[in-house]
């Protein structure tokens, strides 16, 4: 009987320790694929401002777009389209 239940408590150590070693491998993977992140003190120091979403961002991490001669940045690919859409419209 006492070896019964050591033996089931020697199971569940060796699958505890297997869990383990799974989630720490997943948790390296998953470190790995973040993109990098730049060092802020590298970052550009020049703000550009989203005429779309009037946010200001540094304009290193800007979409940029330029435009009848003048470059314009976005925060993000929607602002982007969006001007887009609002320049064809005042074509027109």
């Amino acid at each position: 009987m006492m070896s019964g239940l050591f033996r089931l408590i020697f199971y569940i150590l060796v699958f505890y320790i297997i869990y383990q070693v799974i989630r720490f491998f997943q948790a390296l993977k998953r470190i790995q694929s973040r993109p990098k992140k730049t060092n802020p003190s590298l970052s550009s120091q020049i703000m550009v401002k989203d005429e779309i979403c009037q946010t200001y961002l540094p304009q290193d991490e800007a979409l940029s777009l330029t435009y009848q001669g003048k470059t314009h940045y976005f925060c993000s690919e929607k602002c982007r389209q969006r001007f887009l859409t609002e320049a064809k419209k005042e074509k027109t």
